[in-house]
């Protein structure tokens, strides 16, 4: 199947070649989990994920029924930084124009009835201990490295702007 992808789309698959993805349903238990998860060496490597993500998304409906729709509409982006002692996440929202706000609202609401009150956990492994940071109720690893952020998708979903935060690094 990969030969016969375009290469814009073989170019996006190979975006995301680190990516690693699990997945747990069991219809019987009312369960299901979805963990996304990249090892990298500079954060500029996440930069358009949640883009790159939702093109596959519809890369993938695309091969399942060959539809060739490509006007999938990124409502925001994340972005990532790591300087020296300093990361940061921050969500850019696109100023959305009537049209495009109550098909976003419309999205939301469909969205929110599915996934209303899923936990959505945000993990992040640094190279030093954790100083400091920005948001309100993180978590540490006991060895002080990993930064955990617990909530809900929903949420996220009607605010990804409360999930922007810093982080300062000790030292050593």
């Amino acid at each position: 199947v990969l030969d016969t992808l375009p290469e814009k789309d073989k170019m996006l698959l190979e975006s995301l070649k680190n990516f690693k993805i699990h997945t747990l349903m069991d219809e019987e238990k009312g369960v299901y989990f979805y963990e996304m998860s990249m090892d990298f060496d500079n954060a500029s490597e996440l930069y358009n994920m949640t883009e790159r993500i939702n093109k596959l998304s519809q890369l993938n409906s695309k091969v399942e029924s060959e539809s060739g729709n490509d006007d999938t509409k990124i409502y925001h982006k994340v972005k990532y930084e790591f300087k020296g002692r300093k990361f940061a996440r921050r969500v850019n929202i696109n100023p959305l124009y009537k049209k495009d706000r109550a098909e976003y609202d419309k999205k939301l609401k469909d969205d929110l009835q599915f996934l209303s009150g899923s936990p959505y956990h945000i993990v992040i492994h640094f190279p030093r201990r954790v100083k400091k940071a920005s948001i309100d109720g993180y978590k540490l690893s006991d060895d002080g490295k990993t930064l955990i952020i617990d909530t809900t998708i929903d949420s996220l979903m009607r605010n990804p702007k409360l999930y922007d935060f810093e982080v300062k690094l000790r030292y050593k």
